[in-house]
């Protein structure tokens, strides 16, 4: 599983929410997912919407509210899903330190907030007309992570 979907998907469910075995239920998980970050309900993200989410999943990795992530916060974050039964061993995912290093874009060792929101790169991939990413084509991007 490329490096930016395995972020995606493992912070989603950490952070946003859900449980192993909803993740386990791939349309389910997709919206819900969805729902959650498109803001305004209106069956369609915009980048606006995906950049809040993102904005707001940092917010809550970010422990020490210093404004950067570092391999600590998100390993603990990963292991409070874990314990509560939101995020399942998966084998091959990366670890937290690699999925963040593939976010540091100025190879600092911590990802900043900017570098965070700016990781959503599977919008631009997803949104070829400019106006926004369906329900569906979302569902399809995480079922492919799969």
């Amino acid at each position: 599983m490329p490096i930016a979907r395995g972020v995606a998907i493992t912070l989603a469910v950490a952070v946003l929410g859900g449980d192993a075995a909803q993740a386990q239920q791939p349309d389910r998980f997709a919206e819900r997912m969805f729902d959650r970050i498109d803001a305004d309900h209106d069956g369609v993200l915009t980048r606006a919407e995906a950049q809040a989410a993102r904005g707001r999943m940092f917010d809550r990795l970010d422990a020490d509210h210093d404004g950067a992530l570092t391999t600590a916060e998100a390993e603990t974050a990963r292991n409070q899903a874990r314990a509560a039964g939101r995020l399942a061993h998966r084998a091959g995912m990366p670890a937290p330190g690699e999925r963040l290093a593939a976010l540091d874009r100025n190879r600092d060792g911590l990802v900043s907030r900017d570098e965070f929101v700016a990781g959503s790169g599977w919008f631009d991939r997803l949104d070829t007309t400019g106006r926004g990413v369906t329900k569906a084509q979302f569902a399809a991007l995480l079922n492919q992570a799969r």
